[in-house]
């Protein structure tokens, strides 16, 4: 009875007044999974079950103002697979505490030394990696046989490549956390994944934080090639596109140097922002005030796409590109191209929930205890 009459109240509110409720109240509100697969707010849409007209006017705002939380790139395909193609296009804020998900796409792993640096030369990517006598046979023969097996013709893709799967995509915010927070591969995982985002489709503004685990934040993230390659190229066609770095105050050396470079200013063109954390400015934190940009042991790196045609095509075909230890030698562009295809078979042939089941699939959720090495346990350097 009281419901019924509680309803009734707020039903002769007037419609704009009660589409002012309904606004404040979704984007006050996260759904989802946080670290450690913890539920919350399993009733958080309650609201919708009240009656059908309230319904029928709050439903259209839930999904563009609600925040959608995932633990995990397994997650972030487990929730968008439930999602019907149009409200795919309205999802507009997703954060992720992202590692990898792993895929099995072939039925062994083929001859590595023969895809060994193809046609496109060594990978560029954010991470230089010389291999200066790695041992490889000691390598392999260290890791137990029946681990060899199961993970034989295993793909790891990370976030970039997991929303290229979702036409239609096109999220004003993502927000990117590390769920990887000790260990030795911290740097890698999250500089891979970064890499894997900034080729990606599928976000308006990027603000990714990363910690520091047993070592730096990301591999060369003050480095004038990265920036060069990895960002300029992607944005200089787009208008009003900016980036925004924060740097632990222990890093203000490597901004210093930065900004000396001859080359700094041609090439960031007042568009990247170096903010050491003792230095930042409180009012340069937007509206994200859940975000502590003080602490010593993140980076938070913001960019903003502007212009950009950011929309996940249904049309198009850009390589999801598979995470891969360097040791084992650079690929070929053939060897991404190949688990590109295969991992895009896989998921227009079967079901999210098949997929799951089969064989050499992994979820990620290991990488939280494991420090990351999964895809990474053979990288050296």
């Amino acid at each position: 009875m009281h419901t019924y009459q509680s309803s009734r109240s707020f039903l002769s509110l007037p419609p704009e007044i009660r589409r002012m409720i309904y606004l404040k109240y979704f984007r006050a509100l996260s759904i989802g999974r946080q670290p450690f697969r913890q539920s919350t707010n399993k009733n958080a849409l309650a609201i919708l079950q009240v009656c059908r007209l309230i319904y029928q006017e709050a439903e259209p705002l839930a999904i563009p103002n609600l925040w959608i939380k995932c633990h995990g790139n397994a997650d972030v395909i487990d929730v968008l697979s439930k999602m019907s193609p149009v409200q795919i296009t309205q999802l507009r804020y997703l954060r992720v505490w992202q590692f990898v998900v792993g895929f099995k796409l072939f039925s062994h792993d083929g001859d590595f030394e023969s895809d060994l640096q193809g046609e496109d030369g060594p990978d560029d990517g954010l991470i230089e990696w010389v291999n200066q006598g790695v041992d490889r046979e000691h390598m392999s023969s260290s890791s137990d046989g029946d681990d060899d097996a199961a993970t034989e013709g295993v793909r790891y893709f990370h976030l970039g490549a997991v929303l290229g799967l979702f036409p239609g995509l096109q999220l004003d915010l993502l927000r990117v956390h590390s769920g990887v927070s000790g260990g030795p591969y911290t740097a890698i995982h999250t500089s891979h994944c970064f890499k894997s985002l900034i080729a990606a489709d599928g976000y308006r503004r990027l603000w990714m934080d990363a910690t520091t685990g047993d070592s730096d934040p990301w591999n060369e993230i003050l480095s004038l090639k990265m920036w060069r390659h990895n960002i300029i190229t992607r944005s200089h066609s787009c208008s009003n596109w900016r980036v925004r770095l924060q740097v632990p105050s222990y890093a203000d050396y490597l901004v210093d140097k930065l900004r000396q470079n001859k080359e700094w200013e041609s090439i960031q063109a007042g568009r990247i922002d170096l903010i050491v954390n003792e230095d930042r400015d409180e009012s340069d934190s937007d509206s994200d005030s859940d975000v502590d940009l003080d602490r010593e042991d993140t980076v938070a790196l913001v960019i903003d796409r502007g212009d950009a045609d950011i929309a996940v095509k249904r049309d198009g075909c850009p390589v999801l590109r598979c995470a891969y230890p360097h040791s084992r030698g650079s690929r070929s562009s053939k060897f991404y191209n190949e688990a590109s295809d295969a991992l895009r078979k896989l998921f227009r042939e079967n079901s999210w929930d098949s997929i799951k089941v089969m064989d050499g699939f992994y979820d990620g959720a290991a990488d939280s205890d494991h420090e990351g090495g999964t895809a990474y346990s053979e990288y050296w350097w």
